[in-house]
């Protein structure tokens, strides 16, 4: 079975993700939460057991305490260290050229989604 995690401080959004994923109706187990510090500590505390790693993570990149843009910083320095590979992927409702330019910064991140994403793009990243 596949895992996600998906970060965001929208109640709503995760929500919407959970039933989204639920209609896709594949072996995925999918983990909302709003503290993407929480996520760091994980993946630090399970870096080498790969079963217990996800196998995607989706972040908003507007979040207070630690936002998108902070946690990909974390990640870029934990990624080499992880037993697999973790695609990570962007998910905001921003089109900012200044989000855009930024989010380029990380050459590790498997793609940026704009909001609403749609049921069959996010089979496809999570199949």
């Amino acid at each position: 079975m596949r895992r996600a995690i998906y970060i965001d401080d929208d109640r709503v959004a995760h929500n919407i993700m959970s039933l989204m994923v639920s209609g896709l109706e594949l072996p995925l187990k999918l983990t909302c939460t709003f503290d993407a510090d929480v996520i760091l500590e994980y993946l630090e505390l399970h870096r080498e057991s790969a079963e217990l790693l996800p196998d995607v993570i989706l972040t908003d990149l507007y979040m207070p305490d630690v936002n998108g843009y902070s946690f990909l910083e974390s990640f870029r320095a934990l990624k080499d260290k992880l037993a697999k590979k973790v695609a990570v992927y962007t998910v905001s409702s921003s089109i900012l050229t200044a989000d855009v330019n930024v989010i380029s910064k990380f050459p590790f991140l498997s793609g940026n989604m704009i909001k609403p994403v749609s049921k069959e793009k996010l089979a496809f990243i999570l199949a």
